[in-house]
């Protein structure tokens, strides 16, 4: 972080990218609410673009004092748009199975079909909706 104050100050390409080469060599160890500061602070859309990802993920509750400072409030209005919209599109897909595709010997068609509405409501729907222990759609699935 101080290569990069350093390189902004002198206005050094070369410090510059080579601050930034490091920052995303060891990204995965830096919380996502202290890697978008320093991506706002200079200007780094793609380590923006993978703390944001990181930050999604995360359960709001679970941020610490010191990450609620480290964000702007534009930041924090996305996020919660964001992570909205996500949970949205979950209780819609909890509720709607993906298309079942038959075999070409599948003689009761719509029968699979009920009863594979019926498997996804009782399994994984229900994880996606389950708030006690609410599971991501790759985890369901």
């Amino acid at each position: 972080m101080v290569l990069l104050e350093l390189s902004q100050m002198y206005k050094l390409k070369e410090a510059r990218e080579h601050a930034i080469k490091q920052l995303n060599s060891c990204r995965y160890a830096i919380q996502p609410t202290t890697l978008i500061s320093v991506a706002l602070k200079y200007h780094i859309k793609d380590v923006f673009c993978y703390a944001f990802n990181k930050l999604v993920s995360k359960c709001v509750n679970d941020l610490e004092l010191l990450d609620y400072n480290l964000l702007t409030n534009p930041v924090w209005i996305i996020l919660l748009r964001v992570k909205e919209r996500l949970d949205l599109h979950c209780d819609i897909v909890a509720c709607e199975p993906p298309p079942v595709r038959h075999s070409m010997y599948c003689q009761k068609q719509q029968k699979c079909y009920k009863e594979w509405c019926q498997v996804w409501w009782n399994g994984m729907g229900h994880y996606l909706l389950d708030s006690c222990n609410p599971q991501s759609y790759d985890a369901v699935v």
